[in-house]
């Protein structure tokens, strides 16, 4: 896996084994959590890691309920977590919070806004390849 550029990445991302020690649970629990659509999780990190954006996470450090609806609705579309991270980075509106700065307070918003740019992604790609066909 490549290395993500650390300006796409946030400030607040931890590597799941940093993440796992901080919150005193094994790394094999959050990679479990991972692997069942419950943690977003970016491939590519220090070392090949997965890195994980802490804005998902509430007080106790538990993932928001709204991050299993998204990762479903990514997994539907067959939007890697990597797009997904870059979809909630997206600002709501012209000079708007970043999507993933409203998951606690507009957790709907925030996935009617996902689901609608996985759509939009889906028919500009669709439209590409049934041009490149008849051509």
């Amino acid at each position: 896996m490549r290395a993500l550029p650390a300006r796409q990445l946030d400030t607040e991302t931890l590597p799941m084994t940093w993440l796992a020690a901080r919150l005193g649970v094994p790394p094999e629990r959050l990679a479990a959590m991972r692997r069942a659509g419950e943690l977003i999780a970016i491939g590519g990190g220090p070392g090949g890691e997965y890195i994980v954006p802490l804005w998902q996470l509430d007080d106790e450090g538990h993932p928001l309920e709204i991050v299993k609806e998204l990762l479903a609705a990514a997994r539907a579309a067959a939007v890697r977590p990597e797009r997904l991270h870059e979809l909630l980075r997206v600002r709501a509106g012209l000079g708007g919070p970043r999507l993933y700065e409203l998951l606690h307070s507009e957790p709907a918003y925030v996935l009617a806004a996902v689901r609608e740019a996985i759509r939009a992604e889906a028919s500009t790609t669709k439209g590409s390849s049934t041009r490149s066909a008849r051509a």
